[in-house]
């Protein structure tokens, strides 16, 4: 015989329900797209809006591998400001400079100009030159510009370049 329902059941029903619905559906909605989701920033982590999740990172290093800039700039962006990890941001910033992206190329010449050696000021030189010679951008043009000029000369007192690189 079954039992008959009372009305002090249907709460206790409702809940269970909810709760079972809400197991079974977690996890169904996983956003995989290329960018990630904006409304993931904490107002006290400035680089948390740049975390890429891990299929987020498989995505963006195929995409990359097809020549997409935009998804080298999202994965030189996620592990130099996020991950904190500056070699793999380099290898990043390196392809992006493969691809042309000026950008990439300024960025990655500030980074290995401060490795303070031979070659690698020699390599940062050979960017801002490219950027001189290639950039439609005046305002990185400019940029890039005064950087050489600031190897060249040691204006900083910091670098060496200027003993490889000279007028």
């Amino acid at each position: 015989m079954i039992a008959p329902v009372t009305t002090s059941m249907f709460p206790r029903a409702a809940l269970i329900l909810a709760l079972v619905l809400l197991l079974a559906t977690s996890g169904c909605a996983q956003d995989v797209s290329p960018i990630p989701n904006p409304g993931n920033a904490y107002p006290g982590d400035p680089g948390r809006r740049f975390l890429l999740r891990d299929e987020q990172i498989r995505l963006n290093e195929r995409l990359a591998a097809q020549g997409d800039t935009a998804a080298v700039t999202r994965l030189i962006n996620h592990y130099q400001w996020w991950a904190s990890d500056p070699v793999r941001a380099r290898f990043w910033l390196r392809r992006g400079a493969e691809l042309g992206d000026h950008m990439a190329m300024l960025n990655l010449a500030l980074q290995i100009h401060a490795l303070d050696d031979e070659a690698n000021c020699k390599e940062a030189a050979s960017l801002l030159m490219s950027i001189l010679e290639t950039s439609p951008s005046k305002r990185l043009e400019a940029e890039a510009a005064d950087f050489l000029e600031s190897l060249r000369t040691d204006v900083s007192g910091t670098s060496q370049c200027y003993r490889w690189i000279g007028q």
